[in-house]
């Protein structure tokens, strides 16, 4: 079961070009500047790049500037220098205006406890404003949206990841252990490294769009600020909520590819806990279907593995995760749905 789980997920990883992009964003000294110049030859002109290739570059445009300033290195391809320093501007411009529109939504909180990509950006990036944020995630008893005047949207959370994960968070003891922050104006608490982690290996991996690597970003970063104690926390938190396939595969991609210093009694204590159970198996297969970045390899035993993962999740999920995804559709219908829909891709192949 757990081996199916992790074959599903590793489908989600990034692929060797996105790889390459978050070299050469992240990595520092000669490694990182060979990573940044290898990266922008074999990038070329990035209006000839496809499409589905794109997604890396739009992401990490502002740190990829910063790395090319930092190096004073510019791509072989002229348009690719003037990509970048148009991200950097950008970013540059839009974090003051971002910061505001944070500041406005908390004005009348007392110390609110922050999440996601604010809270991610001041916890693990030097600079705040190259990570782009796009919302403000807040943790409170009482769940809530709706937009900033400048178009920001904020979200109220119950916990660190979805209810379809069922885990249930005590708001006071991730308030003890988060830390304060009043680089914007206002004191902030944002979440400890370790719950950040969590938020970070388990939701953001699983509901990224596809092409997306920002979690990689943030979690190598998050990797290189943690203590013990915040592993400790991560740790603790997968093993409670039996999701250690679900994040086994990233962490250990985030290691063997980039180096991220994950320590190896992580790795270790992370797939040695408890497996996840029937519905939290469904919860994780359902997010490798909605956003795997390759077909399984049917011919190696780990793609047959995620094949029939997916296979059998997709054509007869159980009523439980019918309920929990707010489905009317019976399972014969859901099943019918979802035949049409492999034969309608097949005709396109």
């Amino acid at each position: 079961m757990s081996g199916g789980i992790r074959a599903a997920m590793r489908l989600l990883l990034p692929t060797t070009a996105a790889a390459d992009a978050l070299r050469g964003a992240l990595w520092s000294g000669e490694a990182g500047r060979g990573a940044f110049l290898a990266w922008a030859e074999a990038t070329g002109d990035p209006q000839a790049l496809p499409p589905d290739h794109r997604q890396p570059l739009r992401e990490l445009g502002p740190q990829l500037d910063a790395a090319r300033r930092r190096y004073g290195a510019e791509p072989p391809c002229r348009r690719l220098g003037t990509l970048l320093r148009a991200a950097g501007d950008r970013e540059r411009r839009r974090w003051p205006v971002y910061a505001q529109s944070v500041v406005d939504l908390v004005a009348n909180d007392e110390a609110p406890l922050v999440s996601g990509g604010l809270a991610t950006a001041l916890a693990a990036y030097d600079d705040p404003g190259v990570r782009h944020g796009h919302d403000l995630e807040r943790l409170a008893a009482v769940p809530g949206a709706g937009t900033h005047p400048s178009g920001l949207p904020w979200a109220t959370h119950v916990g660190r990841l979805p209810l379809r994960w069922r885990v249930d968070d005590d708001l006071e003891v991730l308030r003890d252990r988060a830390v304060p922050d009043d680089r914007l104006g206002p004191t902030l608490l944002r979440l400890s490294v370790g719950d950040l982690l969590v938020v970070v290996l388990v939701h953001a991996v699983a509901t990224r769009r596809r092409g997306s690597v920002r979690w990689a970003s943030d979690a190598h970063l998050l990797a290189g600020a943690a203590t013990d104690a915040d592993w400790s926390v991560f740790v603790d938190s997968i093993a409670s909520a039996r999701l250690g396939p679900v994040v086994e595969p990233p962490l250990t991609w985030l290691r063997d590819e980039l180096g991220s210093a994950v320590p190896e009694r992580v790795v270790a204590e992370v797939a040695a806990g408890p497996r996840p159970d029937a519905l939290r198996r469904e919860v994780a297969l359902a997010w490798a279907a909605a956003g795997r970045e390759r077909r399984p390899d049917l011919r190696t035993a780990e793609g047959r593995a995620a094949a029939a993962g997916l296979l059998a999740w997709g054509a007869w999920p159980s009523a439980a995760y019918l309920g929990l995804d707010g489905s009317r559709r019976s399972r014969l219908g859901r099943l019918s749905s979802w035949a049409a829909g492999r034969w309608r891709a097949g005709r396109r192949r």
